[in-house]
């Protein structure tokens, strides 16, 4: 429970450092997706097994920095939600 809390804490602290023109909602399993396939290749060459488990997740929604998130072709953070 305690744990719980911490961690409910720590994510509203990191949304409200963030201004609410870079905040974005993103679907977790939707980024893991688009990271997967941007790099599956490489770690399957590399002999790296990839496995996604959400097990546990409080939610499957995160609150990022949208200049941290990685640029669509558009030249426009990506979208995940």
């Amino acid at each position: 429970m305690i744990s719980e809390v911490l961690h409910n804490f720590e994510e509203t602290y990191r949304a409200l450092t963030v201004s609410t023109e870079r905040l974005r909602v993103v679907n977790i399993r939707q980024l893991l997706g688009q990271v997967i396939m941007d790099f599956g290749g490489d770690c399957v060459q590399k002999g790296l097994a990839v496995r996604q488990r959400f097990e546990g997740l409080s939610s499957e929604m995160a609150y990022l920095d949208a200049e941290l998130l990685p640029e669509c072709p558009t030249g426009t953070p990506c979208r995940f939600a």
